[in-house]
Protein backbone atom coordinates (compact mmCIF):
# COMPACT_ATOMS: atom_id res chain seq x y z
CA UNK A 1 0.00 0.00 0.00
CA UNK A 2 1.24 3.11 -1.19
CA UNK A 3 2.03 5.82 1.42
CA UNK A 4 -0.45 8.79 2.39
CA UNK A 5 1.63 11.55 0.19
CA UNK A 6 1.76 9.32 -2.31
CA UNK A 7 -1.65 8.03 -2.19
CA UNK A 8 -2.61 12.23 -2.55
CA UNK A 9 -0.07 12.71 -5.19
CA UNK A 10 -1.25 10.11 -7.14
CA UNK A 11 -5.11 11.13 -6.93
CA UNK A 12 -4.47 14.78 -7.64
CA UNK A 13 -2.39 13.63 -10.90
CA UNK A 14 -5.07 11.60 -11.96
CA UNK A 15 -7.73 13.96 -11.32
CA UNK A 16 -5.29 16.60 -13.22
CA UNK A 17 -5.02 14.43 -15.94
CA UNK A 18 -9.02 13.47 -16.39
CA UNK A 19 -7.92 9.55 -15.91
CA UNK A 20 -10.75 8.57 -14.58
CA UNK A 21 -10.01 4.96 -14.21
CA UNK A 22 -7.44 5.65 -11.74
CA UNK A 23 -9.85 8.18 -9.84
CA UNK A 24 -12.18 5.34 -9.83
CA UNK A 25 -9.49 2.66 -8.70
CA UNK A 26 -9.00 4.87 -5.72
CA UNK A 27 -11.83 4.60 -3.91
CA UNK A 28 -13.31 1.55 -2.02
CA UNK A 29 -16.18 0.06 -3.39
CA UNK A 30 -18.77 0.57 -0.84
CA UNK A 31 -18.08 4.35 -0.18
CA UNK A 32 -20.48 7.00 -0.35
CA UNK A 33 -19.68 11.05 -0.56
CA UNK A 34 -23.10 13.49 0.36
CA UNK A 35 -22.93 16.51 -1.25
CA UNK A 36 -24.02 19.52 1.38
CA UNK A 37 -25.22 21.87 -1.60
CA UNK A 38 -27.34 19.45 -3.88
CA UNK A 39 -28.34 16.68 -1.36
CA UNK A 40 -27.39 13.89 -3.54
CA UNK A 41 -25.24 11.08 -2.40
CA UNK A 42 -22.61 9.41 -4.51
CA UNK A 43 -21.92 6.08 -4.04
CA UNK A 44 -18.39 3.76 -4.82
CA UNK A 45 -16.17 4.29 -7.60
CA UNK A 46 -19.26 5.08 -10.03
CA UNK A 47 -19.92 8.10 -8.38
CA UNK A 48 -16.84 9.54 -7.59
CA UNK A 49 -15.92 9.30 -11.87
CA UNK A 50 -19.32 10.82 -11.76
CA UNK A 51 -18.24 13.49 -9.99
CA UNK A 52 -14.92 13.71 -11.61
CA UNK A 53 -16.50 14.38 -15.32
CA UNK A 54 -19.00 17.04 -14.26
CA UNK A 55 -15.74 19.07 -12.95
Amino acid sequence: MADNETFVRDLFRAWNDRDYDSIAGSVAPDCTLGEEGSGRTLRGPEGFTQLAKAM
